[in-house]
């Protein structure tokens, strides 16, 4: 599972995700720079896989890691299943 959050309401959603395999990724608004220290603390703690800026367009840094982590799992699932076929 990929789980994609901007906030302390997320903190119980990064942990169980992240615990259990999947990839968790904190986002933060750039305009807001007061809030990065706090976004940071989601690394810091352990709780998330990355963090980084919430830009959905097409090549951000966010869409490429998005699609990185989306061929890691599947590859995981693949090599798991005994399908993986390299």
């Amino acid at each position: 599972m990929i789980f994609v959050g901007d906030g302390y309401t997320d903190i119980p959603c990064f942990s169980l995700v992240k615990k259990d395999g999947g990839v968790s990724i904190a986002v933060f608004d750039k305009t807001h720079v007061e809030k990065w220290g706090s976004a940071y603390q989601f690394v810091h703690d352990g709780r998330v896989s990355n963090l980084l800026s919430a830009n959905y367009s097409e090549q951000s840094d966010l869409s490429i890691f998005l699609g990185m982590a989306v061929k890691k799992l599947a590859t995981d699932i693949a090599v798991s299943s005994g399908t993986y076929q390299g």
